[in-house]
């Protein structure tokens, strides 16, 4: 607790050290400098991250728009197939007839070779087969046909067969049938069954597109030299970008990229950061893979940062220019006063010409100083009892320690930022000010409204130097605010009630309630602070029993704070006589009630 203490304290010898110039510029940074960077980062790694994704995004829609026009191809090969092989009835008919001759021939001519011939001429198939149980029917561009291979064993016509759709489109795979190893195509494979009478006559076509014209089809128009076309296992199918013409994408793309079926993620391949995009076509098995230079998509990203960064930094060496100014139109006068109230010599003119409200400020504490000047002289020459009265009365009116804290409120907000609030603090001030420099009637007696105003500007003035430290709660009775009462009776009982009550604790309330009873008016004010002792309340009413031994002049033992009740009660007792009342409650750890009464008439 100690080492926090010290530490505490050691911090406030800091801040009160720094110059107002230094604070301004320090929460200048703090508030607007580094949570602007932070912003710009911030906004930076998002931008990055939005173009990333909105670039990812759009490669995959093209990549979607592709797989629907494939799609929508096979769909319509599908219906042709369907229409004018399957269902068409002299074609099943001859496939029939010609498929129950002697088992085991290739056969390459006849009424259904014929009829594969248009369709593949009028379709650009590379090669069309028919496996029935007994033969294979053949339509190829190349005259080497291996007859001792049986596709139908094969891995990627197995898989078709397995789909219940009539028509399946197949992986890539090689065209084995014709022995062409390097021919990759693409099938189209055709469950065909007719009911003979005699049973059910089952066949399978095979429709095959060479893979290179099939791709160039459908991605060299959909796509641009950052894109590489592979198969599933990564083999290079097509690219029109050299440094993309390699045998396997695994080459220079990580492992997940073939491993996924689509995605995004930033890679390095030839010494540069790519954004690689891919996706995979689940109708052939054609994974499609896009690389996007990444300093291309943050380059424009990078200078709107860096115009951003600089346009800032113009602004905040503005902002500290007028900052600097700013501080020395405000601190130079209230140290200028400050000096003045403490008796230096200070060029009072210059303060007061001034058209803001330091200079209303100004003016006001120099026209109080006169008038307190000129009534000492004038008090000096009245009576005794007179001059006691008035001096008490100008003493409550004016309270340079009061006025000394309040300046050094307003110096504290100007230094940390808090300019509104120091306005409104001195806005107030000049308005207590201004009321205490009333003199003669005017100066003893006012209206019970204007003596509420000036207890709530005093109210909201501390609680500006004191925020969330008490609250305050007023029940009055407007119906009263005519009434003549004392100046200046309820704000001293309430400073008390601050100072003695309430501030010394954490927290607290301070409850104001006027009202009328019997003819006259009742003030009760009450703190939920620490209280006192029984005997300590009555203390601070022995005067009362005294007065006459001493011409009343106890204000020594009675006083609490700058402001005593005994001078309080000495006006009370000067208007109303023996007609008022006023009583203290209190008890240790119990708050204070203080209760005053008093005809609506003074004598």
């Amino acid at each position: 607790m100690v080492l926090g203490q010290m530490r505490k304290t050691a911090y406030s010898k800091l801040i009160d050290n720094i110059g107002i110039k230094k604070k301004m510029v320090i929460v200048l940074l703090v508030f607007s400098a580094v949570p602007f960077m932070l912003i710009n980062m911030l906004s930076f790694a998002a931008g990055r991250h939005l173009i990333l994704k909105l670039m990812a995004e759009t490669s995959s829609e093209q990549l979607q728009k592709t797989n629907e026009e494939i799609h929508q191809e096979i769909v319509d090969m599908s219906l042709v197939l369907l229409e004018k092989l399957r269902y068409h009835g002299e074609f099943l008919r001859d496939l029939v007839e010609e498929s129950g001759e002697a088992p085991g021939e290739i056969v390459e001519e006849g009424k259904v070779v014929k009829r594969l011939a248009r369709f593949s001429e009028e379709y650009s198939f590379d090669s069309i087969y028919i496996y029935t149980e007994n033969k294979v029917f053949s339509v190829q561009n190349t005259d080497d046909f291996d007859a001792e291979y049986d596709a139908r064993k094969s891995w990627w016509l197995l898989d078709a067969l397995e789909e219940e759709e009539p028509v399946v489109l197949s992986d890539i795979h090689y065209d084995l049938q014709g022995r062409i190893k390097s021919k990759k195509v693409v099938s189209y494979v055709v469950k065909i069954t007719k009911d003979t009478g005699e049973g059910t006559f089952e066949a399978t076509m095979v429709c095959n597109k060479l893979l290179s014209e099939w791709i160039r089809k459908y991605y060299s128009k959909s796509y641009d030299e950052t894109v590489l076309v592979t198969d599933r296992k990564g083999d290079r199918l097509f690219t029109m970008n050299s440094r993309l013409r390699i045998d396997n994408a695994g080459e220079i793309f990580p492992a997940h990229v073939l491993e996924k079926a689509s995605g995004y993620c930033l890679n390095n391949f030839y010494g540069e950061k790519y954004l690689t995009v891919w996706g995979t076509s689940e109708l052939a098995g054609v994974k499609v893979i896009k690389t996007i230079p990444h300093r291309s998509l943050v380059g424009s990203l990078n200078l709107i940062s860096f115009l951003t960064i600089a346009a800032f930094a113009v602004f905040l060496v503005l902002t500290i220019l007028m900052l600097h100014l700013l501080s020395e139109s405000i601190v130079k006068p209230i140290e200028n006063l400050k000096l003045s109230m403490e008796g230096h010599e200070v060029e009072r003119d210059k303060l007061i010409s001034r058209h803001d409200e330091l200079g209303e400020l100004s003016g006001s504490y120099y026209t109080m100083q006169d008038n307190q000047r000129r009534m000492i002289r004038e008090i000096e020459e009245t009576n005794r009892k007179k001059v006691w009265l008035e001096l008490n009365l100008l003493n409550a009116q004016i309270n340079p320690h009061f006025i000394y804290n309040t300046l050094n409120s307003a110096i504290y907000l100007s230094r940390t930022g808090e300019s509104e609030k120091a306005e409104r603090l001195l806005t107030l001030f000049i308005s207590l000010l201004q009321n205490n420099m009333k003199s003669g009637i005017d100066g003893i007696i006012t209206t019970l409204g204007e003596e509420v105003r000036d207890v709530l500007e005093y109210i909201e003035l501390q609680q500006i130097r004191y925020p969330d430290r008490f609250s305050f709660i007023l029940n009055g009775d407007e119906s009263l605010y005519h009434y003549a009462v004392p100046r200046l009776f309820l704000q001293p009982l309430i400073e008390n009630a601050l100072n003695h009550g309430v501030l010394p604790g954490e927290s607290g309330e301070i409850e104001l309630t006027v009202g009328s009873k019997e003819g006259g008016l009742v003030f009760r004010l009450r703190d939920d602070g620490g209280g006192m002792s029984e005997e300590k309340a009555k203390s601070l009413l022995k005067w009362k029993d005294n007065s006459g031994k001493d011409g009343g002049r106890r204000r020594s033992a009675s006083k609490i704070h700058s402001i005593s009740i005994e001078n309080i009660c000495q006006r009370l007792e000067l208007l109303y006589k023996e007609e008022y009342r006023f009583e203290i409650k209190s008890g240790v750890g119990e708050g204070t009630e203080i209760l005053i009464s008093f005809p609506t008439e003074y004598r």
